[in-house]
């Protein structure tokens, strides 16, 4: 059987830069990105010898491990854990062991894991004022309030209105 052509053209900088970002970030192995991306082991040796991919892979390693990409590199990792513990999280959600608020609290993370319910904004009413809170993460509040007191018209009815 034949095999379907190769993801990644060694001419292109942009599919180039696509492996060496894979490979930087280190999540899977080298030959699972090299199978994920089609790339036969003679294209992987040519592209690896490939001065210009050593450029991008060396940019993209450095890119990846800076100070900057903290939040990135933190929430792909969190996120990696979150996915391997699935199965057990559905195991222990139809364990007749676990007790009802421990399965609660369980379908409670799963849910605002999935975003369901989530709505990302918090509407409130207290009292004569409408207020939303949006939060974006890292202490960075939006946060909008409206006067909503009844509006009182003093005046007198001039005529019988017939």
């Amino acid at each position: 059987m034949a095999q379907p052509p190769a993801i990644i053209n060694a001419s292109e900088d942009s599919g180039l830069v696509r492996l060496a970002r894979e490979i930087a970030i280190n999540h899977f192995p080298v030959e699972t990105i090299l199978k994920t991306y089609q790339v036969t082991p003679e294209a992987w040796t040519s592209i690896k010898g490939n001065p210009r991919f050593q450029q991008l892979l060396k940019a993209e390693i450095e890119a990846w491990n800076g100070a900057l990409n903290t939040h990135e590199r933190t929430s792909l990792k969190a996120a990696a854990m979150i996915e391997d513990y699935l199965p057990e999280g559905n195991s222990r959600l139809h364990s007749p062991q676990e007790t009802l608020n421990s399965k609660v609290e369980l379908l409670k993370l799963l849910a605002r894991i999935a975003g369901m319910g989530v709505t990302g904004a918090d509407i409130t009413t207290v009292g004569e004022r409408f207020s939303v809170t949006i939060n974006l993460g890292a202490d960075n509040k939006l946060k909008f309030e409206k006067d909503i007191s009844p509006t009182v018209i003093d005046a007198e009815v001039v005529g019988d209105g017939s």
